[in-house]
Order: C-alpha cells, then sequence, then structure tokens
C-alpha cells in the first residue's frame, strides 16, 4: 500500500480536489491510501463517499511571525523585483497601489529588499539560508512518520500554508506535486514557496507563464484542464431550468440576470451598482427580467439588504467556515449549483471574477463592471484590476464587454438579452484557450498524473519521463 499527502489548506482546493472526484480516482486503484489534510475539522463526516483508504487529518494551525515566514515574505519580495518579465505588470500594479494606501507596509517591504533588490547572487544565497535554516513543525514531522507517504500532492504551492509540508517532504526525498489553482496566482503572488518535482496547470498559457516567470522547465509541467469545471461537459435535464428557476424563487418564464458578486473589500460600490441596474431595467422592460444575485464566498449579504424587488433572489452557496481564510466551504451540491446557476441565466454581470471564465465556459453572455460610480485614485478603482495580466487575456480576447458606465452597463445588459449569440465565436475560442478541454476528465488527468509520479514514473530533479511531459 503506498501512500499519498494531499494538502486542502483553503475552501477552494477542498472543493476542486476532493468533491470533484480526484482523490476517488486515486483510491480505486486498490493499493493506494490517501491522507486529505484540512484546515476543516471533521472533515471526513461532511465526505458522502467513506473509505478506508481515504483518511482525513486536520491540517496544524501554521506559526505566524516566524524567521521562516519573514525569509519568505523577503524572497517574494525580491522575486517580484527581479522579474522584469511584462506578464508581472500585475505585481508592479500592487506595489504602486501600496505606496497609496499602505505607505507604511510599502516602507517597510523597501527597506526588506535592501541591500540590492535586483541582485539575483543574493537571492540565491539568501534562498539557500533560508532551505538550509528553516525547519517543519513537530506536528508534520510527526504526521510524516505516523504514515510514511511516498508522494506530496500540495494545492496551493505559491502560499506559505504548505510550506512545512513541503519542505519536510523535499528534505526527506519524498515526491512532490503542486497544483496552480487558479489563472491568476502566478503572475500576482510571487514565487512558489518550496520548487517541486511537478506542476499541474489549467492551460498552456498558464504553462507559459510557469516557465517564463517562475523558471519551471516545461517538461516539469502538465496541463490538466480545470477539475470544477467538469460537471459543464455534463447533460442537463430536458426539464431543468423550469425546475431550477422555481427552485430560486424565479418565473421561467422570464429572462434571468445573473448579477455574481465580489469580494466585498474589492468592490464597496457593487451593491449601488445593482440596485442601479434593476431600476434600469425594471424601467425600460417591466415584468420582463429578473435578477439571480450570487454571493461571493468572501462577501456579505448584508450589503445588499436595501435591494427588496420582487424579481431580485439571493444566492448563498457553502458554508460559512470560520477557520477558512476563504469563509465558505462548498461541496458537490455547489459545484452542481454553479452549474446549473450559469447554463440556466441568460446573461451574466460581474466586475473581475473568475465566474467569467465559468460563464463563456457555458457560452454565456459576459458584461464586466469596468467602472466607478464615484471619482477614485486609480489605485483604488476597479478600473486598475483590469490592467492586471490575467484579466487582460479577458479583454484582449473580446470574449466579454466591459461596461464603463452605468448607462453602458444597462444597454449592454440589454443587447445580450435580447441576442445572447453575439461574441460566441470569441468566447468559443477563449474557452479552448483558458479550459484545454471542458470534457469531464481534467480531474481524472490529474488523478493519472498523480499516479504516475507515485509509481516513479516522473524523475527527481533531474528530469521526467516522456508521459508526464506529455
Amino acid at each position: 500500500m503506498k501512500t499519498i499527502f494531499v494538502t486542502l489548506p483553503i475552501g477552494l482546493s477542498v472543493r476542486n480536489i476532493l468533491f470533484t472526484g480526484v482523490l476517488d480516482r486515486l483510491i480505486a486503484r486498490g493499493d493506494v491510501r490517501v491522507i486529505a489534510i484540512s484546515a476543516i475539522p471533521n472533515l471526513g463526516d461532511r465526505y458522502p463517499r467513506p473509505d478506508d483508504n481515504l483518511i482525513f487529518e486536520e491540517l496544524p494551525p501554521r506559526r505566524r511571525r516566524t524567521v521562516a515566514s519573514l525569509f519568505n515574505y523577503m524572497l517574494n519580495l525580491r522575486f517580484n523585483y527581479l522579474n522584469d518579465d511584462p506578464s508581472l505588470t500585475s505585481i508592479k500594479e500592487k506595489r504602486r497601489w501600496l505606496r497609496l494606501a499602505k505607505p507604511r507596509q510599502f516602507l517597510f517591504e523597501s527597506l526588506l529588499c535592501r541591500p540590492f533588490p535586483k541582485s539575483r547572487t543574493l537571492y540565491r544565497w539568501l534562498s539557500l539560508i533560508h532551505h538550509w535554516r528553516a525547519k517543519s513543525t513537530m506536528a508534520v514531522r510527526e504526521m510524516f512518520e505516523k504514515y510514511r507517504p511516498s508522494l506530496m500532492f500540495a494545492t496551493y504551492p505559491t502560499a506559505m500554508n504548505e510550506f512545512d509540508f513541503l519542505k519536510y517532504a523535499r528534505d526527506e526525498g519524498i515526491a512532490t506535486v503542486g497544483l496552480i489553482h487558479s489563472w491568476d496566482v502566478l503572475t500576482t503572488e510571487g514565487q512558489i514557496v518550496v520548487p517541486l518535482d511537478h506542476s499541474f496547470v489549467w492551460n498552456e498559457v498558464m504553462r507559459t507563464e510557469l516557465n517564463v516567470i517562475h523558471g519551471v522547465p516545461k517538461e516539469k509541467i502538465s496541463v490538466t484542464g480545470i477539475p470544477q469545471f467538469d460537471v459543464y461537459a455534463e447533460i442537463l435535464p430536458p426539464n431543468g431550468k423550469e425546475e431550477f428557476l422555481r427552485q430560486q424563487g424565479l418565473d421561467p418564464e422570464k429572462l434571468t440576470v445573473l448579477f455574481a458578486t465580489s469580494a466585498g473589500g474589492l468592490t464597496p460600490e457593487e451593491p449601488e451598482i445593482l440596485a442601479r441596474l434593476v431600476s434600469a431595467i425594471n424601467a425600460e422592460s417591466p415584468g420582463k427580467v429578473q435578477f439571480l444575485v450570487r454571493i461571493h464566498q468572501q462577501d456579505n449579504i448584508n450589503r445588499y439588504g436595501f435591494i427588496t424587488e420582487p424579481n431580485v433572489k439571493y444566492q448563498v452557496p457553502g458554508v460559512r467556515m470560520e477557520n477558512l481564510v476563504d469563509w465558505r466551504l462548498m461541496d458537490k451540491d455547489d459545484l452542481d449549483l454553479l452549474r446549473d446557476t450559469l447554463a440556466y441565466s441568460d446573461v451574466v454581470v460581474n466586475t473581475a471574477s473568475t465566474i467569467s471564465i465559468d460563464a463563456i465556459a457555458l457560452g454565456k453572455p459576459v458584461v464586466n463592471i469596468a467602472f466607478d460610480l464615484y471619482e477614485q485614485g486609480y489605485y483604488r478603482s476597479v478600473k486598475r484590476i483590469f490592467n492586471t495580466i490575467h484579466f487582460q487575456l479577458v479583454v484582449n480576447s473580446k470574449s466579454s464587454k466591459l461596461a464603463e458606465s452605468v448607462d453602458e452597463l444597462v444597454s449592454l445588459t440589454q443587447r445580450y438579452l435580447a441576442n445572447p449569440e453575439l461574441e460566441q465565436t470569441e468566447r468559443t475560442a477563449f474557452a479552448e484557450a483558458m479550459c484545454h478541454k471542458v470534457d469531464g476528465k481534467s480531474a481524472e488527468r490529474i488523478a493519472s498524473f498523480l499516479l504516475d509520479a507515485l509509481d516513479g514514473k516522473i524523475a527527481r530533479r533531474d528530469g521526467l519521463s516522456k508521459r508526464m511531459g506529455q
């Protein structure tokens, strides 16, 4: 029996790996045991398919304000200074914003990068010292001794959440594999905290970013597609739309606008923008259009309490978890809920969320909110988001429409309600580029590559097998 450690430090990791069936496929082989390590207590009680070879452990609390964390913070800053690649526009934008919004933090970070912030030699020496000095916690070491894994699979390797696990695995010669969990992290979050033997990414765009910006050889990167998008390949029942809309308190005879909110701190004006959109469309198309407002996992529905029109309904997915940094836990039912919500809506409105990709993958028209209601400095404006490298992919593809005022938001929404096929060619091309394949097999590909790694079909740091490079 071989053992795989899988760390699931945030709610999205649990949803995207556990509830897409990746772990079920691993243990289905019969000679594999998976230890799923999560910040959620009693996660095993929430999982509907118990198995003796799927064991749940609680993620040990991460030590904060340690020397290792400070070193990683400093190395991350230097990594950003060293990389002048245009793809790091997003990080440079963050630095400019920080200088205006949080000058003390900006000064602290600037001091941490001194002297010689662009010295590659100093960066390498500091990395060596960090690797030599940093030690994993006793709780992590004891977990490795208890289960003796042959493979370590990290699902958020750009953050410190899994640092102790990856560091100990690397020191002990245990193979490490990481999943880059979102399209924006490679250009916004800095370095991979511990070098990996192999990485999984959604698409060729991310594969190039990981290669060019982070220096990972392309043969050490596998393109898998997006596991949480596997449900989008499922055939929906012919009467599903009517049943779903009624469950949401909506009228199947009306057109539906899905308004997907963002994290509250990012978009403080969204509630007022939604109110103006509802008011304008109700005036222009009385009795014909309804709104389903999907609350982001890091947003608060109370922000929208003043919007009480009867044709506005709210959807709050997941279960609130105080110990999750992304606030809410979502499972397979929530994946199905998101699929149905998108499939049965007529147009999707959001600021600059990943839900734009979800909607485009399902062929749904998207309108992005690219304006502020009130005058803002650039670095406090939502407009800055559309200059980030990851969202420039959407902008340049012309697969969505950017509204630059309330009037334009209303007219673009009405335009798509009248003719949802507009820009379908652009949406299809963008989906192919960003999703790799929406064929229901991304979780299967991840599991297959993990089993290859477990069986030694990938070489250790000095090259990889032909299959893993495919």
